[in-house]
């Protein structure tokens, strides 16, 4: 939709793009951006994807070579609920080390609700979260920010779930990204999609 064309078209174009990156041993990333639905505009009717047609689609991107496939919840509509459903019927059946290629990015403006969705993401299976500093991000479509890294972070150790990353130290660098951006901004909001950073648990 970000590009002005339809999915067939735009899956037309993929296919090229992922064949010849394979061709050249190029390791690529997929997201599907909307894949728990799309609210054209404010305060209008959320459009849904069916959940079989979206693992159709996923399936295709491993197929062409892709080697993680993240599910995006670009303007955060979903809640646990909802994503329980699409991602029970998504990851159920598929093979560990399928489900464990599948990536979660969610967008919320609390924090707090992307990370329970982020939950409910690790109890099905998926390994793989995205998150930023801060919750720092968001566009012009509407999305809200992302998930907190160092909340995310935390809510893995609390479980006894290895991630790999010093909490204490992205607390830290987080809190110098608010001091130093966002209040000297005078409250403006930022988009800071360079500190953006992949969450990889281990367990």
């Amino acid at each position: 939709m970000n590009l002005g064309r339809t999915i067939k078209e735009t899956f037309d174009e993929y296919q090229t793009i992922l064949r010849d990156a394979s061709q050249r041993n190029i390791r690529v990333v997929a997201y599907i951006s909307a894949a728990f639905g799309y609210r054209p505009e404010p305060g209008s009717e959320v459009f849904k994807p069916e959940a079989g047609g979206l693992s159709s689609y996923i399936d295709m991107l491993f197929d062409l070579g892709a080697v993680t496939v993240t599910l995006s919840d670009l303007q955060g509509v979903a809640g646990e609920e909802e994503t329980r459903r699409l991602l029970e019927t998504v990851v159920n059946g598929r093979e560990r080390k399928f489900k464990e290629r599948l990536g979660y990015h969610p967008h919320h403006v609390r924090g707090d609700q992307g990370i329970a969705n982020s939950r409910i993401a690790y109890d099905l299976g998926i390994r793989r979260f995205d998150s930023s500093l801060g919750g720092t991000g968001g566009c012009v479509t509407g999305a809200p920010g992302n998930q907190p890294t160092e909340g995310l972070v935390e809510f893995f150790e609390k479980r006894g779930v290895r991630t790999g990353v010093h909490l204490e130290e992205v607390a830290k660098i987080s809190r110098f990204v608010e001091r130093e951006i966002y209040t000297k901004s005078s409250g403006s909001r930022l988009s800071i999609n360079s500190v953006s950073n992949s969450c990889l648990c281990r367990k």
